[in-house]
């Protein structure tokens, strides 16, 4: 077991490097939001296992994130002190953003916060600093998760972004799952966007191929 989890280890961070290249282009929506295995493939591994290349569409920045329970019973990433992970996602200079998540702190003892970026490969630009504290519900199954969103508008074309843990020196951590991003306050659904994004971003309806009607997946509202 120990050999298995330390060849993920050394996998995951000789991977790094490919989703990044894979941001360019950056695609318009969070091509993986509920952190799920590729269509037909394997499942993801346990709980507690180290996130690496098994996970479609996320990479690993930072530390050493793990699987944990997300929502309704469904797999999450954990991100404990030093983690980070990232997802890409176009965000364009000079348009505002709404980002949504959810969370809960696995354990209630510690505080502090989690840290999202909107990121370039040189440049970050922060999104929004927040607690968990007092949002425990380790003991629940499925995790009864607390939305945490931010709105901000984007200083340069960023393609990534991102999910961390500061250093705090201590136990604190933070489960996240259903992640989403919608541009404010209208978001243009272009045919391949809605291809590429379904409804983790997009709740859209066609009665002909050149006629769409769409709407914000109310999880993000």
């Amino acid at each position: 077991m120990k050999r298995k989890i330390l060849l993920m280890v050394v996998l995951t961070i000789l991977f790094r490097p490919l989703l990044n290249g894979q941001c360019s282009p950056p695609p318009d929506c969070i091509t993986n939001s509920g952190f799920n295995p590729s269509a037909g493939g394997p499942p993801l591994p346990g709980y507690g296992m180290p996130i690496g290349i098994s996970l479609p569409d996320w990479a690993v920045f930072s530390g050493t994130p793990v699987y944990a329970e997300g929502n309704a019973g469904t797999h999450g990433a954990r991100l404990n002190n030093g983690d980070g992970i990232y997802a890409c996602y176009n965000f364009r200079s000079g348009l505002q953003y709404k980002v949504c998540f959810l969370g809960y702190n696995p354990d209630p003892s510690t505080n502090g916060s989690i840290v999202l970026e909107a990121y370039d490969g040189s440049t970050a630009q922060q999104i929004a600093n927040i607690s968990f504290y007092n949002y425990n519900t380790s003991s629940t199954s499925p995790k009864n998760m607390v939305s945490g969103t931010a709105t901000f508008t984007a200083t340069s074309n960023f393609n990534q972004l991102r999910f961390s843990i500061p250093n705090l020196g201590n136990s604190y951590a933070v489960v996240i799952d259903d992640v989403g991003v919608i541009e404010v306050p209208v978001l243009t659904a272009t045919q391949s966007t809605i291809n590429a994004c379904g409804s983790a971003t997009l709740r859209a309806r066609s009665t002909n191929l050149l006629s769409y009607t769409w709407s914000p997946n109310a999880n993000l509202n």
